[in-house]
């Protein structure tokens, strides 16, 4: 946690001091809430980080294409076109995730930080499984950068929708949080079948391993 006005570290965890002890200034607004750099000059920190954010997605679109255009010359060749399958999807999570919603994430709240990661996580591991489609040779070329950026443009949306409720100091909404539930549910109940099931299978097998 640092001071918004001068950047300096406070040592606090939840809920940072009246006061910074380096500057002297406010941390509180008249209303006794907590100011946030959101507070100090908005408009101009959404500038900043839209156009970051849109300059990494055409760069790091760059990286995509060239990646997709190695992987549909490498098609014939498996142990080439394996590796850079997962480069792919690799550079496709990190740029997603890391280049595009980190910068937006920091001025998040505890809450919206945890609902906003685990949700676009969870988009672009699933829009990364369409990267798969580049062992079609005629479209090869053009499904990693039209996947990729799909995927940034709805991310970098997503993010910036946050961040003008996080100024406005706006909740989650309700049906965010229900579909994160109900997402951790699945997927409990996934691992819990997939347990049953191991046990199930080690179970028919003892009798024939025993025999044997």
């Amino acid at each position: 946690m640092r001071c918004t006005h001068c950047k300096t570290r406070l040592k606090a965890v939840f809920r940072p001091p009246p006061e910074c002890p380096a500057c002297g200034r406010s941390l509180r607004n008249e209303q006794g809430l907590d100011v946030r750099e959101l507070d100090r000059d908005f408009d101009t920190l959404k500038t900043e980080l839209h156009e970051t954010a849109l300059r990494r997605i055409k760069k790091s679109a760059i990286v995509i294409l060239v990646l997709g255009l190695l992987n549909s010359a490498g098609a014939a060749i498996p142990i080439v076109n394996v590796p850079l399958i997962i480069v792919i999807v690799i550079a496709h999570f990190f740029c997603s995730r890391f280049l595009v919603c980190a910068p937006y994430a920091k001025h998040f709240g505890f809450t919206r930080r945890v609902v906003t990661r685990w949700l676009s996580r969870m988009f672009v591991l699933f829009m990364a499984g369409f990267h798969t489609g580049g062992v079609v040779p005629v479209v090869a070329p053009l499904v990693s950068p039209v996947v990729y950026l799909a995927t940034a443009g709805t991310v970098w949306w997503y993010h910036r929708f946050h961040l003008e409720r996080e100024h406005r100091r706006e909740p989650v909404t309700i049906l965010e949080k229900l579909f994160l539930i109900v997402a951790v549910l699945l997927v409990l109940a996934l691992f819990a079948l997939l347990m049953i099931f191991s046990t199930s299978i080690a179970e028919l097998m003892r009798p024939a391993t025993d025999g044997g």
